[in-house]
């Protein structure tokens, strides 16, 4: 396989990738962001798995048709994400205010913890709203 080519990766995740921010399953209430890039292909999946970690889950939609394709998704959470917004920030063109919006979500981050009730008040807020945001615009296919 090629070395990764980054414009082909941020082109690739404009078109079939998407990033949400989700409710951490074990832990209600902390926010986590997560992409996902999915294709009938395996390659490109499996790529980013290499260079970003992560997973790659394989949908059988050939139960539902058999005329359909499985699908390859791969998935990332946590600090990776980070590395890859910012890695494909500069190429992305459809969804560059829900990659800025997913590096905001970890550049300001503050970190609960140590947080007094009312930095930790503000901090949900923001997170929450960031989730929000994103939402939002996934579901306009950008925004424009």
């Amino acid at each position: 396989m090629r070395p990764l080519d980054i414009n082909y990766i941020a082109g690739f995740f404009d078109s079939e990738g998407c990033i949400v921010i989700e409710e951490y399953k074990k832990k209600a209430g902390r926010l986590q962001p997560r992409i996902r890039v999915s294709n009938c292909h395996k390659a490109v999946p499996y790529l980013l798995k290499k260079y970003y970690g992560g997973c790659v889950c394989i949908l059988k939609r050939k139960r539902k048709n058999p005329n359909w394709s499985d699908c390859y998704a791969w998935n990332i959470v946590g600090r990776m994400v980070l590395r890859f917004l910012k890695d494909v920030y500069p190429y992305v063109i459809v969804k560059k205010k829900q990659v800025d919006l997913g590096i905001k979500f970890y550049e300001d981050f503050v970190n609960l913890r140590r947080a007094s009730d009312i930095i930790i008040e503000r901090e949900v807020n923001r997170r929450k709203f960031i989730k929000e945001r994103i939402a939002i615009l996934n579901k306009t296919h950008g925004g424009d």
